[in-house]
C-alpha cells in the first residue's frame, strides 16, 4: 500500500501524509467544569450553566466534526455532574429547612394546646 509504513520496534502498520486530524479540547467542556467547582464554591447559579455546558459539550464531542477531534469528556462530566447536583441541592436544602420548620412549629402549637392550663383549673393550688 502507498503511504503505508511499519514501525521498525513493533512492526505496528501506520500511514504517513494526508491532512491530520486538530485534536483540542472542548471550551464548553472547560468551561462546564469551571463553572461545576465555582458551585462547589457557593456560587449557586452557575449550576445550572455548569449542566447545560457539559452536556452541550458532551454531544459536540459525540458528533466527530470533519477533521476535527474534541477532547476533554471527563471535564464536562465532572462539570454537569457537579453542576446538576449542586443546582439540585441548592433548591432542595431550603425546601427541606422550610419544611421542617413548619412542621416543628406545628407540633409546638399542639403541644402548648394539649398543656394549656385552664383558667379556675389550677392543679397546684390542691
Amino acid at each position: 500500500m502507498r503511504g503505508v509504513m511499519l514501525c521498525t520496534n513493533c512492526a505496528v502498520q501506520f500511514r504517513l501524509g494526508g491532512p491530520w486530524p486538530v485534536i483540542r479540547t472542548s471550551g464548553k467542556a472547560i468551561a462546564s467544569f469551571v463553572l461545576g467547582i465555582g458551585a462547589i464554591g457557593g456560587l449557586c447559579f452557575t449550576g445550572i450553566p455548569a449542566f447545560i455546558l457539559g452536556l452541550w459539550a458532551l454531544n459536540e464531542m459525540q458528533q466527530r466534526r470533519n477533521a476535527e477531534i474534541l477532547t476533554g469528556r471527563r471535564l464536562a462530566i465532572v462539570g454537569a455532574t457537579l453542576g446538576g447536583l449542586l443546582s439540585l441541592a441548592t433548591f432542595a436544602i431550603p425546601l427541606i429547612i422550610f419544611t421542617s420548620l413548619a412542621t416543628y412549629d406545628e407540633q409546638q402549637r399542639e403541644a402548648m394546646q394539649m398543656h394549656e392550663v385552664v383558667p379556675g383549673d389550677n392543679q397546684h393550688d390542691r
